[in-house]
């Protein structure tokens, strides 16, 4: 906490994640001393395999340690790191039936990793600071006799749920070490707020966006010894002062001032809120939401944002309704997913410098928290706190160096270039144009990009290609786009649309099966073609469709029925992640 009482960083560690894999078997293959037992799962993306530890003749054991998520994964009998008929499913863990790399139906071993167990509480208020007054209680008993403090953070969210300047703010409480998990749901919780001090006209008088005026916000004594937060008249209420300890035996003389405070309304039986199990809670206008999402792993989602976040018509009657499809995602996103940790990820030939203008035209357009460009040769990220802070428009967005050093190596730009410029000689002979530059590595340093006619474009790369392996370039070519024009780019073997989206995915560490990818046009086939959930929004490019209906993905890929982001949302429900 610094000097004005701002928390700067705060972190709930609990040992809670430690998972024991354990394998029995009577199998002499398995018994013998040369064969190695060991566990490979999605956690991995199905690659590493840990080796398990003999315990005794036919039992093998090891500890991992997994963020919070649903995990499929199978024992090896073996060294083998492809999965594998001889590969074990065990009575001991719930089954499930998966796709591998292979596109083959397997059948795995299911484990969940749960959240830590807590109450996570999300508050909407216009106060800029508040505090947490809390008791928890077990089998409805009060574990401590004074009120509890706990700051409320910044929530990562730049939602205004109850008007202009309104905020979310959070608060993480733990259950008491030790708590067995079949114990949980015997933890309740009872709390209020405690809000600026009053007369302080530094801070918005809209606590939790009351539902009428008459919303009580009256003071309370902070620490009346009966564990209920009982309302007292105006005239003798007292409270602590801002961020002030409390002793157990109620509050001294020396703190008795009047403060801001936010409890149920008049017609509740209770004097302070209650929360009758650990999760995840809103509290809004008054009224307390469960919201289950918190206590899942986050969702990371990757889309295109022309014809699928937004989109533009002739027509005022239709521009209105594209963006008010875009203006729901935008309240969604950023009042549940932001909340839950979620990660937003637009993948757009748009350079950052259009989509930070495009911010502006658009202000009902959802943030991102990463931007990829140039077909996946450039990765910016939005900066730690300027997310709800500051104004997304005027803050420099940092390129992710680790990417684009990764990138230099063995990339030489004036190679590639030599080997496109060929292809001018090649096929812009007469006096018909089929090749134009688009992208001389100027801007994107790892990319040469050019528009070709349909009617060379085949020759085009193939000849392309042999200029590329005649120089020995580290390059790989990425055909996209539509029509009679199409894109042609040469970009380091490593780029790609997909292969900027799995680096961002391991940069934040979301499982495969939690991350979806969203698009409208054959351009992001590069993205919707990998093993992530996919969603073909309703508006959709013909050839798109036509590719969706070819694919053979055991329901991988949505075709939502509406367009735009609202079939974002819908792609998101239909694959379990909204």
């Amino acid at each position: 906490m610094d000097p004005e009482g701002n928390i700067n960083n705060k972190r709930l560690c609990v040992k809670n994640c430690h998972i024991e894999f354990c394998f029995k078997s009577n199998s002499p293959v398995a018994r013998s001393p040369r064969t190695v037992i060991s566990v490979i799962g999605s956690w991995s993306n199905w690659r590493i395999a840990t080796p398990l530890q003999k315990e005794g003749s036919n039992k093998w054991f090891t500890e991992l340690s997994l963020p919070p998520g649903e995990y499929s994964f199978r024992f090896m009998v073996g060294d083998s790191t492809d999965l594998h008929p001889v590969m074990a499913v065990s009575d001991k863990y719930e089954r499930q039936e998966v796709v591998n790399r292979d596109g083959q139906r397997v059948m795995c071993n299911k484990i969940r990793v749960d959240v830590a167990p807590a109450f996570y509480l999300f508050y909407a208020t216009g106060w800029r600071q508040c505090t947490l007054m809390y008791k928890m209680l077990k089998d409805g008993n009060p574990l401590t006799a004074a009120w509890q403090v706990a700051a409320m953070d910044d929530s990562p969210s730049r939602a205004e749920p109850c008007g202009e300047n309104s905020r979310w703010k959070q608060a993480i409480i733990a259950l008491p070490a030790g708590v067995d998990a079949s114990d949980r749901d015997r933890y309740s919780m009872q709390f209020f707020i405690q809000g600026p001090r009053l007369g302080d006209s530094s801070d918005e008088d809209n606590a939790g966006g009351s539902r009428d005026s008459s919303r009580r916000r009256s003071s309370v004594r902070a620490n009346n010894g009966n564990g209920n937060g009982a309302q007292q008249s105006a005239e003798d209420a007292a409270a602590a002062r801002w961020f002030a300890p409390l002793p157990d035996d109620g509050v001294p003389g020396d703190l008795r001032s009047q403060v801001k405070v936010d409890t149920p309304d008049k017609q509740s039986t209770s004097a302070c809120y209650q929360l009758r199990w650990p999760g995840g809670w809103k509290l809004q206008r008054g009224t307390i939401t469960k919201f289950p999402c918190v206590t899942k792993p986050p969702v990371l989602l990757c889309a295109d944002i022309d014809g699928t976040m937004v989109n533009e018509h002739s027509d005022k009657k239709e521009q209105f309704w594209m963006d008010a499809r875009t203006k729901e995602f935008q309240e969604y996103w950023e009042s549940n997913a932001a909340l839950a940790r979620s990660v937003l990820v637009f993948n757009t030939g748009r350079s950052k410098g259009q989509l930070i203008w495009l911010l502006k035209e658009k202000p009902m357009l959802a943030v991102p928290d990463v931007l990829i460009t140039a077909v996946g040769t450039k990765i910016w990220y939005l900066p730690d706190g300027m997310r709800c802070f500051q104004d997304p428009t005027e803050v420099e967005w940092i390129e992710d160096k680790l990417w684009s050093n990764r990138l230099d190596e063995g990339w030489d730009l004036q190679q590639a270039l030599s080997a496109a410029g060929e292809m001018f000689k090649l096929f812009n002979r007469d006096s018909a144009e089929r090749v134009k530059w688009l992208d001389k590595g100027q801007e994107h340093p790892h990319r040469v990009a050019l528009q070709v006619h349909t009617a060379v474009l085949d020759d085009l790369i193939e000849r392309l290609q042999e200029a590329i392996d005649k120089r020995q370039l580290q390059a790989r070519i990425i055909m996209s786009g539509a029509g009679d024009w199409r894109y042609v780019d040469v970009v380091h073997r490593l780029a790609g649309k997909l292969e900027a989206l799995e680096w961002v995915r391991q940069v934040y560490g979301v499982p495969v099966e939690r991350c979806a990818t969203a698009g409208d046009s054959c351009n992001d086939i590069l993205m919707l073609d990998g093993k992530m959930p996919a969603i073909v929004v309703g508006n959709a490019q013909e050839e798109l469709v036509r590719w969706y209906h070819e694919q053979n993905d055991h329901g991988r890929i949505v075709l939502t029925d509406k367009p735009e982001a609202a079939g974002v949302l819908e792609g998101l429900a239909r694959h379990g992640l909204y």
